[in-house]
């Protein structure tokens, strides 16, 4: 499903929006329950008239690896994603706000998953920095894992890019399937997985 994204154009640069997160994450209810990560967050958005263009560096520094769980793939897969660089999964965090990450999910309370889906992990040792530059399609269209009815904000006119990570001591891998050639490991949408999860942020910006 589509979200819905005003039709007027904006500047070709939204403007630096910069976030520098040294010790806070996104609060997401009880979601994260992991101690604090210090992590570091830059985010630059711009908007085209056909895509939105996210450039952002997570800087890890914390004393130890972490994962960043960067790599969504394509499509939703149990083994040996195939990342789409621009992928991001796009969930209604209010009325009016749509939450564009690379993050891992928990399964539906209450419900149990035979198989779990999963994202590529990069592994960043202390000090090191991963950057990307994102070029997402418009119109957004809603995406979380195991919610295949997952709907859209009625209203959206803002947006939030967040990135998942986690300790890599905290979050075991899922084993390499036969043939796998993407040096990056796979990390299952699980319940234990998203309570090791740290959620960093950047400021909202204008869709």
């Amino acid at each position: 499903m589509n979200l819905p994204v005003p039709r007027r154009r904006l500047a070709a640069a939204l403007g630096a929006v910069a976030a520098l997160l040294g010790a806070a994450g996104c609060d997401r209810g009880t979601e994260p329950t992991a101690p604090t990560l210090d992590v570091g967050l830059t985010v630059t958005t711009a908007r085209e008239p056909d895509l939105l263009r996210i450039d952002y560096t997570l800087v890890n520094r914390s004393g130890g690896e972490l994962v960043v769980f960067s790599g969504v793939p394509a499509e939703e897969t149990h083994d040996s994603p195939v990342v789409d660089p621009n992928a991001v999964y796009a969930t209604a965090r209010d009325d009016t706000t749509v939450e564009l990450a690379k993050r891992v999910f928990a399964p539906p309370e209450g419900v149990g998953m035979a198989v779990d889906f999963v994202v590529r992990g990069a592994v960043l040792a202390p000090g090191a920095s991963l950057g990307e530059a994102l070029r997402i399609p418009l119109p957004l269209t809603a995406r979380q894992p195991y919610d295949s009815a997952a709907r859209p904000p009625e209203r959206a006119d803002r947006a939030v890019f967040c990135v998942g990570v986690a300790r890599r001591d905290a979050v075991p891998p899922i084993p390499a399937a036969s043939g796998d050639t993407d040096e990056r490991a796979s990390y299952p949408h699980r319940a234990s997985v998203a309570r090791a999860q740290q959620l960093v942020c950047a400021e909202p910006f204008p869709l």
